[in-house]
């Protein structure tokens, strides 16, 4: 298909295989073959066919791509006091369910700077300059997927009343992973600078000339 795309003015790949759709995208970057992406989903009263211009399904969504769809998710969840409370549960729980994907996301991309990727075929050992996972890391990874994991829809016990979460406190926890994605993506440039000088032998210390009496 890459070889065609060389020497026809277009072609056009319909798929639902994420792994294949993968695969295109590297052997198109490899070649430097334009790509155009278009999904095409069900969506709402409007049905099959909607098209989304130069986008992809949530399982290919980057970190912040995914931030921003929870923040576009977040302000169409409508106040506690102005529906139900098993939608406003249900709602609730959505949310939850895609940020803590959004931070297993976090953890492969940001994190482990892509190191071990889904559809990857390979280890990008060169990635790991850039990684260096601390406690505080650790820490905050754990939490945040443990409030995520409690709110995201997991069976309860049949004593236990769902706790409700507002709108702000979901705010606050998106604002949480944003602000983390950032200082990782900052951490790993100053990383990866720093571990360049380890790539090469120091320079060698020279003496200059010392002058007689």
């Amino acid at each position: 298909l890459i070889q065609e795309a060389k020497v026809r003015p277009q072609v056009i790949v319909f798929t639902h295989d994420l792994g294949f759709y993968y695969n295109i995208w590297v052997a198109a970057s490899e070649a430097q073959i334009p790509v155009h992406r278009n999904w095409i989903y069900r969506h709402g009263s409007a049905g099959f066919g909607t098209i989304s211009s130069d986008d992809g399904p949530w399982q290919v969504k980057k970190v912040r791509e995914r931030i921003r769809l929870l923040e576009e998710t977040l302000k169409g969840i409508p106040e506690q006091d102005r529906c139900s409370p098993a939608e406003y549960q249900q709602r609730t729980e959505d949310f939850y369910s895609k940020v803590r994907e959004t931070w297993e996301r976090l953890v492969e991309e940001s994190l482990l700077n892509d190191v071990v990727k889904r559809f990857q075929p390979g280890v990008a050992t060169q990635s790991l300059k850039s990684v260096n996972v601390t406690d505080e890391d650790y820490r905050k990874v754990f939490f945040a997927m443990k409030k995520a994991s409690e709110f995201s829809g997991h069976d309860r016990p049949a004593g236990r009343q769902p706790v409700t979460r507002g709108k702000d406190e979901m705010r606050s926890d998106l604002a949480e992973l944003l602000s983390y994605d950032k200082e990782l993506k900052s951490r790993s440039n100053s990383l990866e600078q720093q571990r360049r000088t380890l790539e090469s032998p120091p320079a060698a210390m020279t003496s200059s000339p010392t002058a007689g009496n």
